[in-house]
């Protein structure tokens, strides 16, 4: 075999190596969909949704593998500050809010661009957003109890 061929059959491979990381890295070029669209690292439990913007949404969530994953069953924080401050180091008031009584009106399910996910984190049953959660559940919303840094109240 000369020369020239083997360089061609090398240049070969390498082609196939670079096309096939192509196909892996983009899915496809978008042109098949995961067959696991519809599943999370954690079905069914209640996660933390960081987003680039700063805000963390609290659900369940699916179809991580999907470009836009379904968050559901939504909760988010909420810091009410006091209009006049009695010091500037006084600190505002954390409420967990359930999506869904908004002016807007949203259904309590959101599709979020899964490029704008920072990351995620399981929540424990024992941690206070799944306490006040389960509070929720139990008892329904509250809108006036006092809030601390430990226990957050929610709002609906």
């Amino acid at each position: 075999m000369d020369k020239n061929k083997i360089i061609l059959y090398i240049l070969y491979g390498l082609l196939i190596v670079v096309l096939g990381y192509a196909v892996y890295a983009t899915q496809g070029f978008g042109l098949w969909k995961n067959a696991d669209t519809s599943s999370s690292s954690s079905s069914g439990k209640t996660q933390a949704v960081f987003l680039s913007n700063g805000q963390v949404y609290f659900g369940e969530l699916s179809g991580m593998n999907s470009q836009f994953p379904t968050l559901k069953n939504i909760f988010y924080l909420k810091v009410q500050k006091p209009i006049q401050p009695k010091s500037e180091d006084e600190q505002g008031k954390l409420t967990l809010v359930k999506l869904g009584n908004e002016i807007h009106g949203p259904v309590d399910e959101m599709k979020i661009n899964r490029e704008h996910i920072l990351f995620v984190e399981d929540l424990k049953d024992d941690g206070n957003v799944m306490q006040s959660i389960k509070k929720y559940e139990d008892q329904g919303p509250t809108t006036t109890e006092p809030v601390s840094t430990t226990q957050p109240a929610i709002e609906e």
